[in-house]
């Protein structure tokens, strides 16, 4: 196979490339700073790895059924109708909208929970 030396395909390579990196460090920032920010209240390994597993889980989960979801209505299925790549992306699009969503739900469930649980042993001192 010979590399046709079209400048649409380098130009498509580069922007494939800019999308990995950024994805990767969208990820990566992400991961630092806001998702997990729940599992510091846990210092048993096996906790952890459930709840990361279960937070991945979810995401998944909801990012393969959503799309068929709005397959359902007019609007969304003119518009997979007219390219398949439309699907993909839309559950690119739900996989890390998911994965923010139940990581920010885990958050403000374990963080509740932690303060509540300070105020409650503040009150009793």
């Amino acid at each position: 196979m010979t590399f046709n030396h079209d400048p649409r395909i380098r130009f498509f390579l580069f922007v494939i490339a800019v999308l990995i990196i950024g994805l990767s460090y969208l990820i990566k920032i992400l991961s630092e700073h806001f998702l997990y920010k729940y599992l510091d209240s846990f210092k048993s390994k096996f906790t952890i790895n459930v709840l990361v597993g279960l937070h991945w889980t979810i995401s998944v989960a909801l990012a393969c059924i959503l799309p068929e979801y709005l397959a359902k209505y007019n609007f969304f299925k003119n518009i997979f109708d007219d390219s398949e790549i439309w699907m993909s992306l839309t559950m690119l699009c739900l996989f890390f909208i998911s994965l923010i969503v139940v990581g920010a739900i885990l958050n403000l469930t374990f963080c509740r929970q932690i303060i509540k649980g300070n105020l409650d042993k503040n009150e009793n001192h």
